[in-house]
């Protein structure tokens, strides 16, 4: 069974990532780093969230150096918990790691919750993580 994270350039992407290591290593199952091109409820800075050439390839590497088998999908959709539980339905997912950032009740309302939506649908356990916050 595999291990599923979502990614999104930020330190909130980053702990996630590094989460998902952890539990890769403990499972010994292999890992998948899952990127959308949509930033809305994810962490990430406002814009697009799809991960950069520079920024994929010190990801691999991070993942490369970590000894997991892993792979990193970016998948161009406007709904990031919706690529999530597709992919981990997909690879039948032990679980699913995603990063979490203090919101707003008003923002809550209003932009709906990547993180809510993956709690409720998931076909398996989800793991949320903190991260520092962004230095302004």
């Amino acid at each position: 069974m595999t291990v599923v994270v979502g990614y999104v350039p930020s330190s909130i992407g980053r702990a996630a990532v590094e989460a998902g290591i952890e539990h890769a290593r403990a499972f010994g199952a292999p890992l998948v780093v899952v990127n959308t091109d949509s930033a809305r409820g994810t962490g990430a800075p406002e814009g697009p969230a799809l991960v950069e050439d520079t920024h994929l390839e010190v990801l691999r590497r991070t993942l490369e150096e970590s000894g997991v088998r892993a792979e990193v999908r970016q998948e161009p959709r406007h709904e990031p918990a919706e690529a999530l539980l597709d992919v981990a339905a997909e690879v039948g997912a032990r679980c699913i790691v995603i990063g979490l950032r203090p919101r707003s009740m008003v923002s809550k309302l209003l932009l709906g919750s990547t993180a809510q939506q993956v709690l409720l649908h998931a076909p398996c356990p989800v793991v949320v993580v903190k991260a520092e916050a962004e230095p302004s």
